[in-house]
């Protein structure tokens, strides 16, 4: 499982990932907001979670965010 595995090389302190319930409210633009990375929230989040950046996110799918450790 992913949950946890440590992310980055720790230069900007621990990182790791976490796997996230898609809610109903929920988009690519919130969901990239929650991401512990300097820039490139968004553009970070659609390429580790392989999803399509003109697409709503489908409640209940699992992504993955990069969050402080």
């Amino acid at each position: 499982m992913l949950d946890g595995l440590p992310y980055g090389d720790g230069k900007e302190g621990r990182k790791v990932i976490r796997v996230v319930t898609v809610g109903a409210r929920d988009t690519i633009d919130t969901l990239s907001q929650r991401m512990a990375v300097a820039d490139g929230k968004r553009e970070r989040f659609i390429v580790i979670n392989g999803v399509p950046a003109d697409e709503p996110l489908k409640p209940g799918t699992l992504v993955k965010l990069v969050v402080a450790a």
